[in-house]
């Protein structure tokens, strides 16, 4: 049993690369009751600045994991950052003894730092990587991924900045809508905390809950959801080449 949180698609793809023939939408799975059993249960979520996105913390804290083999995999762009540190950290609070845990490089689909166009010609290798974790996950070997000098370096920059600069650590980002919002409704389907939806034939965000996941800003067909910070480049989007729209609304929509 895999537990996934998506916004583009990325770690959708990594989660249905691991093989495993249960998938559940994490935004999905907090919607009925937290009590779950496998022989083998993980978890698939991207890195936030070396953290996993809120929604993925809370699930941890509240699920109530019966199983004889825990792993959480993560997708992260240019650093995982101290993320194994961090996640190592949540698992103790949640009780929870951790067996197995890797990152696998993917595109990274931050505004603010990357240009999308850019980030889809990167060769990560990652089918190459991921199927090497599902290999080992298969075969229950017991792995924590160390982290790396340069990663906690980085780390230690990032949080020495946003201290610095609060305004730019993703979880203060707001979003903004622009006159050429339809009201289509796509944004509020996409959106996996349920933080903004159509009224009154345009789209509103509300800040509490956010998960700064970007779905509704990089899903959005008339590119109406901006971000309260500049962009590396305004007219470019991203979603995972094999993931589709439908396949996030699957995922995120949690007002079926």
């Amino acid at each position: 049993m895999i537990f996934y949180f998506t916004a583009t698609g990325n770690s959708l793809q990594a989660a249905r690369m691991l093989g495993d023939e249960q998938l559940v939408s994490i935004p999905q799975a907090m919607r009925g009751g937290m009590r779950f059993r496998a022989e083998s249960i993980g978890i698939v979520c991207p890195v936030y600045g070396s953290e996993p996105p809120d929604m993925v913390r809370k699930f941890l804290h509240e699920a109530a994991f019966d199983t004889d083999y825990f792993f959480i995999v993560m997708t992260y762009g240019r650093s995982p950052g101290a993320a194994s540190d961090i996640m190592r950290g949540i698992a103790a609070e949640c009780g929870q003894k951790l067996d197995y845990f890797r990152t696998v490089r993917m595109a990274d689909n931050f505004l603010p730092g990357f240009d999308m166009d850019k980030e889809r010609q990167i060769d990560t290798k990652f089918e190459q990587h991921i199927q090497k974790i599902a290999d080992d996950i298969r075969a229950r070997k017991k792995r924590i991924e160390r982290v790396k000098l340069r990663d906690r370096l980085i780390y230690r920059g990032y949080v020495a900045f946003t201290k610095a600069r609060p305004d730019q650590c993703w979880k203060n980002i707001t979003y903004t809508v622009d006159d050429r919002c339809i009201g289509c409704g796509l944004c509020e389907k996409v959106c996996p905390a349920g933080c903004i939806a159509a009224e009154n034939g345009r789209a509103v965000h509300r800040r509490e809950g956010c998960q700064v996941c970007l779905a509704c800003i990089q899903l959005c067909p008339h590119r109406a959801v901006h971000m309260s910070v500049d962009e590396v480049n305004p007219n470019a989007r991203y979603i995972n080449k094999n993931v589709t729209v439908r396949d996030i609304i699957a995922a995120n929509n949690t007002k079926k």
